[in-house]
């Protein structure tokens, strides 16, 4: 039994909600292009999910579950509400969680970071190196925080594995398998557990993204430097279909409501800043990729270094790793992100 090469991080069913009735769509990409394209090409790499030494792919077991949300959505055009302990709520619910733990910049985590390795050379790293590889990869001068981070973790990664390809391998299949459990136990009740509302417009003017869930926080200062995980989030987008979407929030009411041109036109700017690479839409509708600011550098990985104290009997003090990504793109006028 074969696969197709080509793996889609945002599913087709889900794409086809914004096609036109020749499965195209509409997309406007980070580098500057704007195109139309098939669905059947949009938002795909080839091997994503992939498992070294496996015939079959975790394409086919995400399959499954985009089945039941492709009805799950059809059921909400029909009129129906996700309320809690709902077939719909379920299934929606576990859809959004792989999306989020699925998407292109998790996927690629591994690869990032072995690029990383490939990029500074043979241990031990030194900082200028990896100074000179983040200036690179974020566009701006990075902090010396996040330099120190990178460094220590490529120099341990080099340690514990000499032999980076097979170690990259073999890290692609956790983390393919991971993207089912953290989605399942971590992520799905966390959505699960949120006050669901269902906005709509009169009017066709929604666009998405690569990420078609979208974290949203009132916009600071600190989304420069700071990431938002989903706790944290005062609101968590899905955006069903050009009129439809599901808002996520931490308390509240649920309930179906009418929302205007304003609330839409806030939304669609939050989505670009928001997405990896592109934003799409139906093909009719293209202008409105033009309407909002779609910076060239996107909110890429960033990498922070901080104490942390252990269990151990001696309360030995280490240093920790943490790996997170900005809310929010930083517009291209920006020169010097960081405000501390």
């Amino acid at each position: 039994m074969s696969e197709p090469k080509l793996h889609h991080f945002v599913p087709r069913f889900y794409l086809r909600r914004f096609a036109n009735n020749k499965d195209q769509v509409a997309i406007r990409s980070r580098a500057g292009n704007c195109y139309v394209t098939s669905t059947r090409k949009a938002l795909t790499r080839s091997g994503l999910y992939r498992v070294p030494g496996q015939p079959l792919t975790a394409e086919a077991t995400l399959s499954g579950f985009e089945g039941l949300a492709s009805d799950a959505l059809k059921s909400v055009d029909a009129g129906n509400f996700p309320h809690p302990r709902t077939k719909i709520r379920e299934a929606l619910t576990l859809f959004g969680a792989l999306q989020l733990t699925r998407h292109y910049d998790t996927m690629t985590m591994i690869e990032y970071y072995f690029e990383v390795i490939r990029e500074v050379g043979d241990p031990p790293v030194d900082s200028d190196t990896v100074h000179q590889f983040l200036a690179k990869s974020y566009g701006f001068k990075p902090h010396e925080n996040e330099v120190h981070a990178l460094r220590d973790f490529a120099n341990g990664a080099l340690q514990m594995w000499p032999e980076s390809r097979g170690a990259e391998s073999a890290l692609s299949r956790v983390r393919v398998q991971g993207l089912f459990e953290k989605a399942l136990d971590d992520v799905a009740p966390m959505l699960d557990s949120r006050v669901w509302t269902l906005e709509v417009s009169r009017h066709e003017r929604l666009i998405t993204s690569d990420r078609p869930i979208t974290l949203w926080n009132p916009p600071d200062l600190s989304d420069y430097y700071r990431g938002v995980g989903i706790a944290e989030a005062q609101e968590v987008w899905f955006i069903l279909d050009r009129s439809k979407m599901l808002v996520l929030r931490q308390e509240g009411i649920e309930r179906s409501k009418r929302i205007g041109p304003e609330r839409v036109d806030m939304v669609n700017r939050h989505i670009a800043r928001h997405c990896t690479q592109s934003i799409l839409t139906h093909p009719s509708t293209q202008h409105l990729l033009h309407e909002v600011d779609l910076a060239r550098r996107r909110p890429t990985v960033r990498f922070w270094r901080g104490p942390l104290v252990g269990p151990d009997e001696d309360d030995t003090v280490r240093a920790l790793m943490h790996t997170w990504r900005p809310i929010r793109d930083i517009p291209d006028d920006v020169i010097n992100p960081y405000t501390w």
